[in-house]
């Protein structure tokens, strides 16, 4: 496991990140946002790069979890990409499962 703190990878937004390795291959990354984005925004430019989610929950108030989730085929497997916001935290799950 590499874990990195404070980092700006996506949205130039600060965030703590956890890269998973298993059998010397990389197979999930976690990043929390310190300071997120909108999840709206999240929400649209994945569409954009991923196509529409296979779903989409939104939280009614701040005290419920919103959950919005992509799945990606291509070569190495399938990349499902996980974002859940509750109370303001906002993380981004990236899981590859092998063909």
């Amino acid at each position: 496991t590499i874990t990195l703190t404070e980092a700006e990878v996506l949205f130039k937004a600060p965030a703590n990140i956890e890269v998973s390795f298993h059998g010397n291959r990389m197979t999930q990354i976690d990043v929390t946002f310190l300071r997120p984005p909108a999840l709206r925004d999240l929400i649209a430019r994945f569409d954009k790069q991923f196509g529409p989610a296979v779903q989409t929950t939104l939280a009614e108030t701040a005290d419920k979890t919103s959950t919005v989730r992509w799945n990606v085929k291509g070569a190495a497997g399938v990349l499902t990409i996980t974002t859940t916001e509750v109370q303001g935290t906002l993380s981004v799950q990236y899981s590859l499962a092998q063909p």
